[in-house]
C-alpha cells in the first residue's frame, strides 16, 4: 500500500531536487529525469515507460514526462516493477542518503540494460 498519494510524493520529490544538492547523481539530480526539472509523475498508473537517452559514452534512464525530445522509451514495466520504484521513491523521500539515491538510481537504470 502506497505511503503517500500520487501527488504527495511529486511534491516531495520536487522539494528534495530543489534543497539537497549534496546527494545530486547526474547532471544535479537526485532522482533520474530527463529535462530541466522535475515534472509531476502519474504514480497512480499501473505501469511506466522510462524514457532513454542513449549516446556512445552512456545510457542513461529517467522520468521523461516532457517527452518532447522524443527519446526511446522502455517497454512498459509490469506493475511490480512500477510497485518497487514507488516503493523506493518514497523511501528516498523519507530518508534522503547517499544509500536511498544509489537504489532508485541502480534500479531505475537497469531498465535500460537490453532495450
Amino acid at each position: 500500500m502506497p505511503k503517500y498519494t500520487s501527488e504527495e510524493l511529486n511534491k516531495k520529490i520536487e522539494q528534495l531536487e530543489e534543497s539537497h544538492g549534496a546527494l545530486e547523481v547526474c547532471g544535479g539530480k537526485i532522482v533520474p529525469y530527463i529535462g530541466w526539472y522535475w515534472r509531476n509523475v502519474n504514480f497512480d498508473y499501473k505501469t511506466y515507460n522510462f524514457g532513454i537517452i542513449d549516446d556512445e559514452k552512456d545510457g542513461f534512464v529517467g522520468f521523461d514526462e516532457s517527452g518532447k525530445w522524443y527519446y526511446p522509451l522502455t517497454r512498459s514495466l509490469e506493475p511490480e516493477e512500477w510497485a518497487r520504484v514507488r516503493d523506493l521513491l518514497e523511501c528516498l523521500v523519507d530518508d534522503p542518503n547517499t544509500e536511498t539515491v544509489k537504489a532508485v538510481w541502480d534500479y531505475v537504470q537497469s531498465f535500460g540494460i537490453g532495450i
